[in-house]
């Protein structure tokens, strides 16, 4: 009895964090750059638009 409790008790501790946890594994979002400036998609920041 006291293995099945334990093991019961171990689900329900951990079970709201695995269920909460994310995959750490290439996550896009949508970026707004300010004006004058574009998403480097490579490095994942705000750059300045280049002009010719």
């Amino acid at each position: 009895m006291p293995i099945k409790l334990l093991s019961i008790t171990f689900v329900l501790a951990f079970a709201p964090a695995l269920a909460s946890a994310e995959c750490p594994w290439d996550h896009k979002s949508t970026s707004t750059c300010a004006e004058g400036q574009v998403l480097d998609a490579d490095k994942g920041v705000c750059v300045d638009q280049a002009t010719s």
